[in-house]
């Protein structure tokens, strides 16, 4: 059951975000929350249908009055990144999420909160159940697979919609209008490891980096955190340029467009050589605790003795790898010239694993200009197949270009200055929001985006600012209002 207290239930957004909150809903898993979405609908005669990768349309007939007003979509998607730390017990496919107040912010126990995109469906829906808003025709728009590549708008069906001005809820700083996002690129490389037997005078050592905060690989590129596949990667590297060592484990973080924060591997090697390896072992722990105490201060380098695996994989396979993970370009790489606060192009290096003696790696380039990611992507892609790795590109998905001079700007900044007393700020996001792809298939929308203050998404340590939500709704009502004039 929610643990929210009763002063935020009894408003709407809470109320159905703590509803959602007790449903499954990771990327390709959310049925359960559509059944919900219908299951509502159908409680207010309300129509609503299904495309054919599982997007929800439901369609709500303007407000007396208002018949002739500008159609509006308002748009979230309903799937949410599934992280968790270690130590915590939770199964994303059937535990509900448990909410935690404190203070001015709402956090999870340990896991990922799924404000992002949620506060937007709640508020969705407490438009859809509401009596007393004034809109013109309305249509929500619920897309699914967000999170694992913008899935659900790159294959929305064309001319399904009919409004004329999308509202996309799915922005993380209250206070600001988003006109723009960042396009991205999927890079995959996988390569097949030979096995080698490790001898009877083996030792094994189980070295992990973990502690980083972590992030958004779009919203919290700029903020310099440490990647943990790419600095194991740095301290194997350098362990085995003094050591005869090889790996006979290797992975780290989960999906492409999370920062990693943990990584582990396990190495082998002669025992003779057991002291040594310990003492700069123990000389690596402390530099990268020094090097980086100012943006990660909770870094933790571990390393233990463990079980001694009868396998081990190719040195030459390996260390082609290790050096194409510390070659690749990772974190930010350009700021955009006219807002030199926001990032232009970037690199995250996701998630690492091996299964059945392959290597999987995935990346995620973003770039708020077309050729600019593609020279990322090929930049990666050379360093892996140099490696040996064999490399894909997928999942592309084009930005959204601003314009700062849209009527639909002038009127929503107008509508805000006026509840608030304060100008929004206008701003171009890193992050790859929908509207560039539901832009591509409905090129005549105005597209705006906006939504409530929410700080490390896709980590543990996501929060959402309760104040920001109560303003994000009302803003939202206003919106609506507004646009029927």
């Amino acid at each position: 059951m929610s643990s929210l207290p009763d002063s935020l239930v009894s408003q709407p957004v809470w109320h159905y975000f703590s509803q959602l909150s007790q449903l499954p809903r990771p990327s390709k898993k959310e049925q359960q929350v559509i059944d919900w979405l219908c299951n509502l609908a159908a409680t207010r005669n309300l129509v609503f249908e299904q495309d054919e990768v599982g997007n929800v349309l439901i369609r709500k007939p303007a407000a007396k009055g208002c018949e002739h007003a500008p159609g509006i979509i308002l748009q979230s998607h309903l799937d949410m990144v599934c992280q968790k730390h270690p130590h915590i017990e939770h199964d994303f496919l059937c535990d509900p999420i448990q909410l935690i107040v404190d203070g001015d912010w709402l956090r999870a126990n340990g896991t990922t909160l799924g404000a992002d995109n949620g506060i937007g469906v709640a508020a969705m829906v407490a438009v859809l159940m509401s009596d007393d808003i004034a809109h013109g025709p309305l249509e929500c728009l619920f897309t699914v697979d967000e999170e694992a590549g913008l899935n659900g708008a790159a294959e929305l069906r064309k001319n399904w919609l009919c409004g004329e001005i999308l509202l996309n809820l799915d922005s993380e700083d209250e206070g600001e209008l988003y006109i723009g996002c960042a396009g991205g690129q999927d890079i995959n490389a996988s390569i097949e490891l030979q096995k080698n037997s490790v001898g009877s005078n083996a030792l094994a050592i189980q070295l992990s980096i973990g502690g980083l905060r972590g992030g958004h690989s779009g919203v919290d590129i700029h903020r310099g955190r440490g990647n943990a596949i790419r600095l194991l990667a740095l301290l194997l590297a350098e362990l085995r340029r003094d050591f005869a060592i090889n790996i006979a484990d290797y992975s780290g973080g989960s999906v492409r467009n999370a920062i990693p924060r943990e990584a582990q591997a396990i190495i082998v090697f002669d025992r003779q050589q057991q002291a040594g390896i310990e003492r700069r072992l123990h000389e690596m722990q402390q530099q990268m605790q020094n090097s980086w105490y100012g943006a990660e201060p909770h870094i933790v380098v571990n390393y233990l003795i463990v079980d001694t695996p009868t396998h081990s994989f190719s040195s030459l396979t390996m260390d082609a790898v290790l050096h194409a993970i510390t070659a690749m370009p990772n974190g930010v790489i350009a700021m955009l010239d006219d807002m030199p606060l926001v990032v232009e192009t970037s690199c995250n290096l996701g998630a690492l694993t091996i299964r059945s003696n392959q290597l999987h790696i995935a990346a995620l380039a973003r770039s708020s200009f077309e050729r600019k990611k593609r020279l990322v992507v090929a930049e990666v892609q050379t360093l892996f197949e140099r490696a040996g790795c064999r490399v894909e590109s997928s999942g592309g998905y084009p930005g959204w270009e601003p314009d700062f001079s849209a009527p639909l700007l002038k009127k929503l900044s107008a509508i805000y200055e006026k509840r608030f007393s304060v100008v929004p700020e206008v701003k171009v996001i890193h992050a790859g929001l929908e509207c560039g792809l539901l832009g591509a298939k409905y090129p005549d929308w105005q597209m705006i985006s906006f939504g409530p203050t929410i700080r490390y998404p896709h980590s543990p340590e996501e929060k959402v600012h309760i104040p920001s939500v109560e303003k994000f709704w009302q803003f939202l009502q206003d919106s609506l209002v507004g646009l029927v004039r």
